[in-house]
């Protein structure tokens, strides 16, 4: 005999199916393209397959999530978070942890991050008690080069946060290790893109993974921290879990049978272990619904990542008659997967900013900006300790001059065409 969930994740799938509307024949300028999106096509099953449960809190289908993600991204675990940027924090919180002793981060010590990219990059840095460095970025690829981030960090330098952005491998890493500095990876844009066959997010310790639609993986929102081995592991994932010294699952209890037998700190010998705060962490656990579609997400990256190099051979062969835009350049020894395709006008345009994002617009088509240019000039950060190491040109041309064109995995070549012609006749 059937049961609701043996019937229900079925239902809903076909439910999913026959609401989606059919391709509508395309119509320059009337028909929308879409910027970068997911493929939900399986998706609706799992979280379906979760909600008979009715688990408030990660349990039986979140622990499944996990190993699947981190088995894509080769490293030993992925701890998902709640919807939500929310692993940024628990990443960059890690140089914090007491565990790491002498490395440990002081007040007034630096963090080198990039001068242009996402404010979810350069946000956590003040957790740790440390000041943000700003690297400028190469132009070409746009992302920041080893030389720029040796030159960026100073004696009081600690920790490196870095991004792959626009998903083009940096090589980051390497003055990273020369100089002990501690390494995170923000591979939001970056999933399975190689540098000297090694694979983004593994270059260092923990890392961070996007599960927003634009991107990868997606589970609707949130993301995860993968770590390569059970240390940063045993780090990051209490950072997400409130700092609690206690590893236990949710529901579980006295997974090692000495709740009240440890001393940590000076809180009184038998303190339970679960309230005992050994990391500055935050509630950033998901629950058990959101995580699902993670079972089924791993096995589409390259699917995603296919489309999305046919599209940008297409907007790389286009627009011909304007040769003076910069297109991304593979950092060298790298295979890019990139989720974004940003296209730089190294002159100063006939037209405003506001006009540049209006036009495509006009023509229906998806347009966006590089994130946030240069973080550091928005009102957010107005204020507050940092240091720009040199004069961040880079960084400002792409806050004046960058747009993003990129394109759903989805998009056709009769569209790509249109898109291709129209950046043409607006930027010539």
């Amino acid at each position: 005999m059937s049961t609701p969930t043996d019937t229900v994740p079925d239902a809903l799938c076909t439910f999913h199916r026959n609401r989606q509307a059919p391709t509508p024949r395309f119509t320059p300028g009337a028909t929308e393209i879409r910027p970068p999106g997911a493929l939900h096509e399986t998706d609706p099953a799992a979280p379906a397959q979760a909600a008979p449960d009715m688990r408030t809190a990660a349990s039986t289908h979140s622990p499944v999530s996990e190993p699947a993600p981190a088995r894509r991204l080769t490293r030993r675990s992925a701890h998902p978070s709640d919807p939500g940027p929310s692993a940024n924090p628990a990443a960059p919180s890690a140089p914090a942890s007491c565990d790491l002793r002498k490395a440990r981060p002081r007040p007034g010590d630096e963090a080198v991050t990039v001068a242009a990219g996402s404010s979810t990059t350069v946000n956590p840095i003040p957790q740790t008690g440390s000041i943000r460095v700003f690297a400028d970025i190469d132009l070409q690829t746009p992302t920041t080069t080893a030389e720029q981030v040796a030159a960026a960090a100073g004696p009081r330098t600690r920790a490196l946060m870095t991004a792959h952005a626009p998903g083009n491998p940096n090589e980051a890493a390497g003055p990273a290790a020369a100089q002990g500095l501690f390494l995170t990876e923000d591979n939001c844009d970056a999933v399975g893109s190689p540098h000297d066959s090694k694979p983004t997010g593994t270059f260092g310790g923990p890392a961070t993974v996007s599960f927003s639609p634009a991107h990868h993986l997606t589970m609707g929102e949130g993301r995860c921290a993968p770590a390569p081995n059970p240390a940063p592991a045993r780090i990051t994932e209490p950072a997400r879990g409130r700092g609690r010294d206690c590893r236990c699952e949710p529901g579980e209890n006295n997974r090692r049978p000495k709740r009240c037998g440890h001393r940590t700190g000076t809180p009184p010998a038998g303190y339970d272990h679960t309230h005992t705060f050994r990391h500055a962490g935050d509630h950033l656990n998901g629950n058990d619904l959101h995580p699902a579609p993670g079972v089924s997400q791993p096995t589409k990256p390259d699917a995603v990542t296919a489309a999305r190099r046919t599209n940008r051979a297409r907007l790389r062969e286009g627009p011909h008659g304007a040769p003076h835009l910069i297109r991304p350049q593979a950092t060298p020894r790298s295979d890019p997967r990139r989720s974004g395709f940003p296209v730089t006008s190294p002159r100063t345009p006939s037209f405003s900013r506001t006009e540049r994002v209006q036009l495509p617009h006009g023509r229906r088509i998806g347009t966006r900006l590089n994130l946030a240019g240069s973080p550091a000039r928005h009102p957010a950060y107005t204020g507050q300790p940092h240091r720009t190491a040199g004069e961040p040109t880079s960084s400002g041309i792409v806050t004046e001059r960058t747009f993003r064109a990129d394109t759903h995995p989805k998009t056709t070549k009769e569209r790509a065409h249109y898109v291709t012609t129209s950046h043409k006749d607006l930027l010539t």
